[in-house]
C-alpha cells in the first residue's frame, strides 16, 4: 500500500463515477475511520473476495452496486463475534490473465475493530470460499493494522479514489529449485478502461459502496454535501 495525499476540488455533484467528488469522500471517510478505531488497541484490515462477483464490461454496466452492499453487509454482518464492530467499502479491479480478457472483480475491504481468531475466520471462509476458475484463491485475507499506518495508508485504501488494473501472470523462479507459481502486478487502469468503470458507477452516490457494522451514519441536513460524513455506533443488525 501508498501513502495517498488529497487535493481541494470545487465539484459536488455526489456522483460515484466524479473523481473530484470521490477523492472528497475518501479523504472524509478515512477521518472517520480513524476517529472510530484508533482508540482500538489492535485493529485489523480485511479483504473479501466474493466468488460470484466477477463480471466482463457488458455486465458491469447493469451491476447493482446497492444490492450488492446489502447482500455482503448482512453475509458479513452473521459471520463477525457480537464484539466486533467493522467499516469498509466495495472496491473494483480488473482482473487480466496472461494479457487475456479482464473481468471486473468486486470485492471488499473493512476495518475490524479486532483481529478474528482462527476459529472465528473459519466462519467467514465458510461463506466466501476459493473459486480458482476465476482466480480467488485466498478469498479472505486479514492483517493486523500496524501502529501510526490507520490513517496514511489504511483508511484511505480501504475507500478508494481511484481503481486499479491487476495482471496476473505465471511467474518462473530465478531458482531452479521452485515449481512455477502465479503472481500479480497492479497498474493504472487505461483509460478506455476508467471510462467503462466511471460510466458503470456514475449511477451511485459516492456513499453507496460503505459498508457499516455496529456503525450508521448520523443523520445530516439535505442540502450538505454529500461527501461528508459522521459515523455513530448502532446496534448490531442496524441499517
Amino acid at each position: 500500500m501508498a501513502k495517498y495525499f488529497f487535493a481541494a476540488f470545487d465539484c459536488y455533484c455526489g456522483s460515484l463515477g466524479c473523481i473530484e467528488c470521490r477523492t472528497r469522500t475518501q479523504a472524509n471517510v478515512s477521518a472517520e475511520f480513524v476517529k472510530v478505531f484508533d482508540p482500538y488497541a489492535k485493529p485489523a484490515f480485511i479483504t473479501v473476495i466474493p466468488e460470484d462477483a466477477q463480471y466482463t464490461s457488458d455486465e458491469l454496466a447493469d451491476f447493482d452496486l446497492n444490492a450488492f452492499v446489502l447482500k455482503h453487509r448482512r453475509r458479513i454482518a452473521a459471520c463477525l463475534p457480537v464484539d466486533c464492530i467493522a467499516a469498509g467499502c466495495v472496491d473494483f479491479s480488473l482482473n487480466v490473465f496472461e494479457n487475456g480478457e479482464g473481468k471486473w472483480s468486486v470485492h471488499l475491504h473493512l476495518i475490524l475493530s479486532r483481529m478474528l481468531t482462527e476459529k472465528e475466520k473459519r466462519v467467514l471462509k465458510a461463506k466466501y470460499p476459493r473459486d480458482p476458475e476465476n482466480n480467488v484463491f485466498v478469498p479472505v485475507k486479514q492483517k493486523a493494522i500496524q501502529p501510526g499506518t490507520l490513517s496514511d495508508i489504511v483508511a484511505p485504501y480501504v475507500y478508494k479514489n481511484f481503481f486499479t488494473l491487476r495482471s496476473i501472470y505465471i511467474a518462473i523462479p530465478k531458482s531452479g529449485y521452485r515449481n512455477s507459481y502465479r503472481d500479480s502486478v497492479d497498474q493504472p487502469l487505461s483509460v478506455p478502461d476508467a471510462a467503462v468503470l466511471n460510466a458503470a458507477l456514475g449511477r451511485f452516490q459516492v456513499m453507496d459502496p460503505l459498508i457499516l457494522i455496529g456503525l450508521k451514519r448520523a443523520r445530516k441536513a439535505k442540502d450538505d454535501d454529500p461527501a461528508s460524513i459522521t459515523l455513530i455506533t448502532a446496534c448490531r443488525g442496524s441499517a
